[in-house]
């Protein structure tokens, strides 16, 4: 449903729903993926920042997807995360 609200340009209902499946399912990488994406969607890149660690060290692994993924735009974009994934890159962390 978060993601069908997403599609529509409700970005606020598809993260009020991305919050709630994170508070269920806290270690799941998709889940903490999806809540990043909500949160840039939403401009509160901080935010989608902390959600991409998390699902990062929960093992979100599909980074092709990651580095293309048109809803994390504010993010990708964002020089403290520009850092952090390089710096994920250059440890050879798989990405």
């Amino acid at each position: 449903l978060a993601e069908l609200y997403t599609r529509q340009g409700q970005h606020g209902k598809g993260l009020e729903l991305d919050r709630r499946l994170a508070a269920l399912r806290p270690d799941d990488p998709v889940v903490q993926y999806n809540l990043a994406c909500s949160l840039s969607l939403t401009g509160d890149v901080p935010a989608a920042f902390a959600a991409m660690k998390q699902a990062l060290m929960n093992g979100y692994e599909d980074f092709a997807h990651l580095e293309k993924d048109r809803d994390l735009l504010n993010l990708l974009g964002d020089a403290g995360f520009q850092d952090y994934y390089r710096g994920l890159k250059n440890a050879g962390k798989g990405v």
